[in-house]
């Protein structure tokens, strides 16, 4: 069955991974913009949520790590708090009563990936160590995808290719980011690339603005995800969006 047949429903360069995640880290910052300014809000991160998820799955691990971080946020107190469990209630209900029943019916595809990618992640927190050799966790435990170069040389200092595409000179493919970064660059890369992300994201965290502090905090912790499912740190929508907060803050501070 193609890709085209139960996903990838909209224009994007990469509909299938980049895109959704960071319709994902919209949606959670317009759940954190909702209590303080419009409830609107809350309708816009259900909106984004619907096309993320039902382009890749990876999107509600991401838009779930958000919410945890927003739920034990400083800045978010009780009253904000209480008032998110209690949209998060009403939007279970609006997406199982009608948005699911919706979806099954014009494309029962896409209804079947959707509810197999929800019934994955609660095998997993049931923990359930067996998986279908093509479904995300089953990818992860994969140890076909964690094949690393052979020689001290490679290890230190990489290939110079990703083994991403599967037509790569290695022979294998795998989409894990850590185990492509290293093929790339090697260790040394790796340590270089990751250092300076890190370090950005941590003078991101310490922003007088709390919008830009609580972006870098879960940037922090989704990018440890996402690069399990894709090369996060590389040409994409995900390290655009993160460009774009940086001119932020740096518009900010000259302000």
């Amino acid at each position: 069955t193609s890709l085209s047949s139960y996903r990838m429903y909209g224009f994007s360069s990469a509909l299938t991974n980049a895109t959704p995640i960071v319709q994902s880290i919209i949606a959670v910052v317009s759940v954190w913009l909702a209590p303080r300014y419009s409830k609107k809000y809350y309708l816009y991160a259900l909106l984004l949520m619907f096309s993320a998820v039902i382009n890749a799955r990876i999107s509600i691990v991401v838009f779930a790590i958000g919410i945890v971080i927003l739920m034990i946020n400083r800045t978010t107190n009780i009253k904000r708090k209480f008032e998110i469990v209690i949209m998060a209630f009403i939007a279970f209900y609006v997406v199982t009563a009608f948005v699911l029943p919706l979806v099954q019916s014009v494309s029962p595809l896409t209804y079947e990936w959707v509810t197999d990618g929800f019934s994955e992640l609660s095998s997993f927190k049931l923990g359930v160590t067996s998986y279908e050799k093509n479904s995300y966790f089953g990818y992860l435990i994969n140890r076909e995808r964690f094949v690393l170069p052979e020689d001290i040389f490679s290890f230190l200092f990489g290939e110079g290719y990703s083994i991403m595409d599967s037509k790569n000179p290695s022979g294998f493919q795998s989409d894990i980011g850590y185990i492509c970064d290293l093929w790339t660059g090697g260790l040394m890369y790796i340590i270089v690339l990751y250092s300076f992300f890190f370090c950005l994201l941590n003078r991101l965290r310490k922003n007088q603005d709390g919008l830009i502090s609580f972006v870098a905090n879960y940037y922090i912790v989704a990018l440890l995800f996402i690069n399990l499912k894709g090369v996060a740190l590389s040409m994409n929508a995900f390290i655009n969006l993160l460009v774009i907060v940086v001119c932020i803050s740096m518009r900010e501070s000259k302000g």
